[in-house]
């Protein structure tokens, strides 16, 4: 009984454990042996004269508790509470499948994040998935293919020389089948005794999404199964999780419903169900991340079924002008609606547009030249619905007449540089009447691009998916600075505003990843006058302006002055340098 409550009328209130030993183990795989925990005394007492225990240990993660008796003496227990505070080091929100009821185009994504105590440790992570039906994961069987060990060898003797492969498979068994064609094919497509358990799964993925629905095997039906394969996810209908998504998706409560904010889902689309997942991480008792609102834009009715696209030439010098030819191939559906805008990512600005053109699927072209117009007054509109809307540092928006035709094909011309290796350059198409959401362009054989010099090496059929084909590679250097110059070489800082400052110009290439750059300036006698940058870059193209001042802001003397850009990277350093004049 408890001390603040006597019953001395109670029975058995004296049978409380005499003397004990509790043990705590924190579940981490290290902290087991031979599949068995390693258990830690965290209380020892063999002469315990308290009916009701009250302990305290230091704040730690638990994942088991053994209590060991040490005495021989019959006890009882009446209740064994464990309280603790802080946070568990990992969890996981796995939300609904949502249905949209017809495929539809995937925006931004973005949500509402809290954090409680030191930000470093913890963190969240968003993944998200799409698919073209309403379960994720699919239920599988143990079935049975026979394979042939060799074609000479099927048969030793009169008896057949076959090898038993009991693979897990997503579809039903012949006899569970009542439409006689559909079981047939199962009979004859994927339960065929000469193919592999690869060959018949192959033979599964590529059957239409209307008779997997009504093969595959259901959860009701996958309960009742005896023989039942695991339960995993669905590859074939569904898209694999996305990679985790970034802080950038982090906003305000009052841009939650801004369109635009947020990041990019990564997860292909149009799909008609979509499915997020949230996984919380503490790596302190005090320390924990938590979310708020999530939001996601959508938008209905699809683009297109499919929008294969292609880049070529897919080689480059590094850093060069390089012309390019972008083709867009359009798969319209009943139920899709076309575009009429299209936006290519570069990764550098472009230095010309040449003909865009847009084929029918029966051979007529529209198109617009804009190789003779200047792309420093936006927008340019050449007529017939072509227009150069926008250059960034990092892409082009052009309009387009209306793209709203099965097999029509979307081809631009334009020159840029590429700085490096495995540079992707992608592109998404947008409908004006529609809304915001685009559609991204996937990588496949959109037409031969071929020119008079260039072959195009595609081999797959057109309108194949190739996932490299909107990728350009360029020779991987050991020069990580390229094209640096001055510009321009003299310069006079006099205040009237011709000719005041001049800009250090260079290239970083096939650097991914942040790395420091540092510029300075020196005189002939070799003193530093001046500290002009140290941030960190990575691959791009670069003009840091100088406009003849020290490091006290005041005018250097006329002269001629030296220049160095330094890069540190893993790699490597690169280092170079220049000369730059100063005149009154």
């Amino acid at each position: 009984a408890a001390p603040e409550l006597p019953a001395p009328d109670f029975p058995f209130q004296n049978d409380f454990i005499k003397g004990y030993e509790i043990f705590i183990n924190d579940g981490r795989p290290e902290s087991y042996l031979n599949n068995r925990p390693i258990w830690t005394t965290i209380a020892l007492e063999g002469q315990n004269e308290e009916a009701v225990v009250d302990l305290s240990i230091p704040t730690q993660f638990v994942r088991q508790i053994r209590f060991k008796s040490l005495t021989t003496a019959d006890f009882e227990i009446a209740e064994f509470q464990v309280f603790a505070e802080g946070f568990v080091p990992q969890a996981t929100y796995l939300s609904n499948v949502f249905d949209f009821g017809e495929p539809a185009l995937l925006g931004h994504l973005r949500w509402l994040q809290e954090t409680i105590g030191d930000s470093v440790l913890s963190d969240i992570q968003i993944r998200t998935r799409t698919g073209v039906d309403p379960e994720p994961v699919e239920f599988t069987r143990v079935g049975i293919q026979s394979i042939g060990l060799t074609e000479v060898s099927r048969t030793v003797g009169g008896v057949s020389n076959l090898e038993e492969i009991r693979v897990k498979v997503p579809w039903k068994r012949p006899q569970d089948v009542e439409d006689d064609e559909l079981r047939t094919l199962v009979e004859t497509e994927l339960e065929d005794d000469l193919l592999s358990g690869e060959e018949a799964l192959l033979a599964w993925t590529q059957l239409p999404l209307k008779l997997r629905a009504q093969l595959e095997i259901s959860q009701a039906e996958y309960g009742k199964l005896k023989e039942q394969g695991p339960i995993r996810d669905d590859l074939t209908n569904w898209s694999p999780w996305s990679p985790p998504y970034s802080a950038a998706g982090i906003v305000e409560a009052q841009a939650l419903g801004t369109p635009g904010s947020g990041t990019p889902v990564l997860s292909p689309s149009p799909r008609r169900y979509f499915q997020f997942m949230v996984e919380f991480a503490s790596r302190g008792f005090d320390a924990a991340s938590g979310l708020g609102a999530l939001g996601f834009e959508l938008s209905t009715p699809a683009l297109a079924d499919t929008l294969i696209g292609e880049v070529f030439p897919r080689h480059a010098d590094v850093g060069a002008a390089t012309v390019f030819t972008y083709a867009v191939l359009t798969k319209i559906g009943q139920t899709t609606v076309g575009f009429d805008q299209l936006e290519i990512e570069t990764p550098l600005k472009v230095e010309s547009i040449g003909m865009v053109e847009v084929h029918g699927p029966n051979g007529e072209i529209e198109s617009a030249d804009f190789s003779a117009r200047s792309l420093d007054d936006l927008p340019v509109e050449a007529g017939n619905g072509f227009a150069v809307l926008a250059v960034s540092d990092h892409g082009l928006l052009l309009q387009l007449p209306p793209v709203n035709e099965n097999n029509a094909l979307v081809k631009v011309e334009f020159a840029t540089a590429v700085l490096r290796f495995g540079t992707v350059f992608s592109a998404r198409a947008f409908n004006t009447e529609v809304g915001a959401v685009g559609q991204n362009i996937l990588a496949g054989n959109a037409a031969d691009l071929g020119r008079e010099t260039l072959v195009d090496p595609d081999l797959a059929r057109i309108g194949a998916p190739v996932s490299t084909n909107l990728t350009v590679e360029v020779a991987i250097s050991d020069d990580l600075l390229t094209n640096v110059r001055a510009e321009p070489v003299v310069f006079t800082p006099n205040g009237d505003q011709i000719n005041d400052r001049t800009a250090i110009h260079y290239d970083i290439t096939n650097i991914a990843s942040p790395v420091l750059v540092e510029i300075e300036l020196f005189d002939l006698a070799g003193r530093s006058i001046r500290s002009l940058q140290m941030e960190k870059q990575t691959s791009g193209r670069f003009a840091i302006a100088w406009d003849g001042s020290d490091d006290e802001g005041r005018l250097v003397t006329p002269g001629h002055y030296i220049y160095t850009i330094t890069l540190n990277a893993d790699t490597g350093a690169d280092r170079r340098l220049g000369a730059v004049g100063v005149a009154y």
